[in-house]
């Protein structure tokens, strides 16, 4: 009778020894430290070759990055790149290409990974050296990606038929035209047209100015030209002409005013009439004096018969 007694439940007794259970399990969970899980890099390409002018991209994927934030340097630099999705660079070639839990790297790799690609474009031999992808931890975590950048026949060919030439005048008189002629030259398309801009706005015809543009279409280069007539004084300053960002070349045009030189000079006749006046005159006189001396004469010769 005892043991169906033990076996009926009760309660209050099982209440206590419940709520004694948990405080025991929670100062055990309390003692215990939070599990830190350390950030880890995947195996991306360390080595990367492009070619100059083309766009490159910097492998980086991070594996349980959780709340820190992965910084781009280069090695032999202080100042970061970028941090997280921030660019700090004034090189506005670079970007960052991230991407949250990849598909395919997720089937790789896990389910908590992080891509993020340092991203250069036109890139340059300068952009060449040894790049660093850090994570924000006190740990020192960091991985190196070294850049080849090469020059080949292409591009080469690429850079001598790709460019801009402005020529024309640059010292121009009060009231007459300048005149400007611009070359755009386009290797793989046709330059869709030329921007004029003078002192940085914009320039639009008018009365006194007018552009002109053809476009030779076997050699894809275009020629612009422009004229201002009548120029004032305030037609001086830098005249642009652009057909792309990467492509834009100035000349600073000064206007003389010729007519407040001239009055100040003169029209340099003055002297040259005044030298005739005085020849003149000194002529006058000696034919005067030519005359009265043959008189004098005269009269002395009748005077002495």
């Amino acid at each position: 009778m005892r043991v169906a007694d033990d076996l009926v439940w009760k309660p209050g007794r099982y209440s206590l020894f419940g709520l004694f259970l948990w405080v025991a399990m929670s100062s055990v969970s309390a003692a215990r430290p939070l599990r830190y899980t350390l950030p880890t890099f995947l195996d991306t390409p360390v080595n990367i070759t492009a070619v100059v002018g083309s766009t490159v991209i910097l492998p980086c994927t991070v594996q349980n990055l959780g709340p820190k934030s992965v910084i781009w340097k280069r090695v032999d630099q202080i100042t970061p790149i970028t941090v997280g999705s921030y660019v700090f660079d004034p090189d506005n070639r670079y970007s960052v290409s991230h991407n949250d839990q990849n598909t395919d790297e997720t089937h790789r790799f896990g389910q908590d990974n992080s891509r993020w690609n340092l991203q250069i474009q036109n890139v340059n031999i300068e952009h060449a050296g040894t790049y660093e992808c850090q994570i924000s931890t006190k740990e020192d975590f960091a991985r190196n990606v070294t850049l080849h950048v090469i020059e080949d026949k292409n591009s080469r060919l690429l850079e001598k038929k790709t460019g801009i030439k402005l020529t024309g005048t640059s010292y121009v008189e009060k009231g007459s035209t300048i005149d400007l002629n611009c070359t755009a030259t386009a290797i793989d398309y046709r330059p869709k047209g030329v921007d004029w801009f003078k002192d940085g706005t914009r320039i639009k015809a008018n009365r006194n100015t007018m552009i002109t543009e053809y476009l030779v279409s076997e050699t894809n280069i275009l020629h612009s030209r422009l004229e201002v007539e009548r120029v004032t004084m305030d037609d001086a300053g830098t005249y642009v002409c652009r057909f792309s960002q990467e492509h834009v070349e100035s000349v600073k045009v000064i206007v003389l005013n010729t007519e407040s030189i001239n009055k100040r000079r003169g029209t340099g006749t003055e002297g040259l009439e005044a030298a005739q006046s005085d020849y003149t005159n000194s002529s006058c006189s000696l034919v005067t004096s030519s005359r009265l001396v043959t008189l004098t004469a005269i009269l002395g010769m009748l005077w002495l018969t």
